[in-house]
């Protein structure tokens, strides 16, 4: 049989296991809602690389372990970056989404600010942690906290010491969850909802792309992609309209804005349903010659 993959594609193999601590057997309907939470987490942290694939390949004695082997094809070109391990950095993701829930814990976040970094995620009791920008997808799709839950739900139910996510290195993990988690771990974090909607709050910074100088049609902006969204600081837009506040295409907007997400009959994100309101404009800067108020 022919080798059918293109001369400048490498395929890329990472191997690791996921290793549930305590009794070495798994009823099936416990086994079935862990790979099926699992898969939701990788196909989530694997949307910059569509094609990075997790299968399992053996299942070891001992605490009950399953052998994973992510495999990544990947296209050799001048933008191709050869110290990259894109498994691996799905896992690593996946991490930062299982921190930034231990983080919250029992309740949602107090604040959620785009930093230069990533995202910085202040809790209940006040304490920030900053994530990379990965771990920002944590809060723009509710799929993955629920999954996050449900794995952490299997492994209370089933009394699990806890569960680790390790390669080779045995003695540094990728993920280790502890039994001492799993309150914080399962606990549904309440998400202000109405009529079916998820809403959520994020501080960050907004591109100018179109913006309306009269009635209430709303304004373009680049958000990771084109939005549009509905201005509500109406003392801010009094004093765009009396020409107060200049604008350009490409001004950088310091805004507080609400998303709020559809959600199907499971209480699942719909995609393509989000809906964008600045609450609050706190800055502007010109792209060019200067700083607005």
């Amino acid at each position: 049989m022919k080798n059918t993959t293109p001369n400048n594609v490498n395929v890329q193999k990472y191997e690791f296991t996921v290793k549930f601590e305590g009794s070495n057997s798994m009823g099936l309907n416990s086994l079935s809602k862990l790979l099926n939470n699992f898969a939701v987490l990788t196909e989530e942290a694997s949307r910059n690389n569509p094609e990075c694939k997790f299968n399992i390949v053996a299942v070891n004695k001992g605490s009950f372990e399953l052998l994973f082997e992510g495999i990544a094809p990947i296209v050799q070109n001048l933008l191709t970056l050869d110290n990259v391990n894109y498994a691996l950095t799905c896992l690593t993701t996946i991490k930062e989404w299982f921190e930034i829930k231990n983080h919250l814990g029992f309740n949602p976040p107090k604040s959620v600010e785009k930093t230069n970094t990533g995202i910085s995620v202040t809790n209940e009791g006040g304490e920030v942690q900053v994530f990379s920008p990965s771990g920002a997808h944590f809060f723009e799709n509710a799929n993955i906290c629920n999954s996050i839950i449900n794995i952490n739900t299997v492994c209370k139910e089933e009394d699990r010491c806890g569960f680790k996510i390790y390669d080779e290195d045995i003695n540094n993990p990728i993920l280790n969850i502890k039994k001492d988690d799993y309150d914080k771990m399962t606990a549904k974090i309440p998400i202000r909802n109405e009529d079916n909607k998820y809403i959520s709050y994020v501080k960050t910074d907004l591109l100018l792309e179109t913006a309306v100088c009269r009635g209430n049609a709303q304004w373009g902006f680049y958000f990771n992609k084109s939005i549009k969204a509905k201005i509500e600081d109406e003392y801010w837009l009094d004093n765009f309209r009396r020409s107060k506040i200049s604008l350009e295409y490409g001004t950088q907007m310091k805004v507080n804005m609400r998303i709020e997400t559809s959600r199907d009959t499971n209480g699942n994100p719909m995609e393509n349903t989000a809906k964008y309101y600045i609450e609050e404009v706190l800055d502007i800067v010109l792209p060019s010659y200067g700083k607005g108020n």
